[in-house]
């Protein structure tokens, strides 16, 4: 077992007993994707088994002006743990981690804090931009 394998059974650990869960789904791209409200959210781990990235695409579809990177950089200030950005024509929510060190309540922060952000902000911008969010209905049942 190389170190890559070592560090995605650290990070499914820590979600595991972060969020209380006996058992998580993996796609097929080796992530673990979690919903929370309008967002869905994966949980990747880099190749090289040394940084955990938490990520999002809060919005899709959204015409990208100036008012909305001002709507941004104001999502950015009140981050701790990730950043938000525009790539192409989506908003996309990101964190990322050292695996090295990565403790449950930090894995659980980090996943928190991307989630959240994606639903509101997306949300947000989707009412004044455009776009689509991931889940419009939202759910019952959301990590938090």
């Amino acid at each position: 077992m190389g170190y890559a394998d070592l560090a995605r059974s650290h990070v499914k650990e820590c979600l595991r007993e972060g969020f209380g869960l006996s058992s998580l789904m993996v796609d097929e791209d080796g992530d673990v994707p979690f919903r929370h409200g309008t967002a869905q959210y994966w949980v990747t781990v880099r190749s090289d088994g040394q940084r955990v990235r938490v990520w999002a695409h809060a919005v899709r579809g959204v015409t990208v002006r100036a008012a909305l990177l001002r709507e941004l950089n104001e999502v950015n200030a009140g981050l701790e743990l990730g950043r938000c950005y525009v790539s192409r024509d989506a908003v996309v929510i990101e964190g990322v981690l050292p695996v090295d060190g990565l403790t449950p309540v930090l894995m659980r922060e980090l996943c928190l804090e991307v989630g959240s952000t994606s639903d509101t902000v997306g949300q947000l911008v989707a009412a004044v931009h455009g776009g689509q969010v991931t889940h419009p209905g939202g759910c019952d049942v959301c990590s938090e």
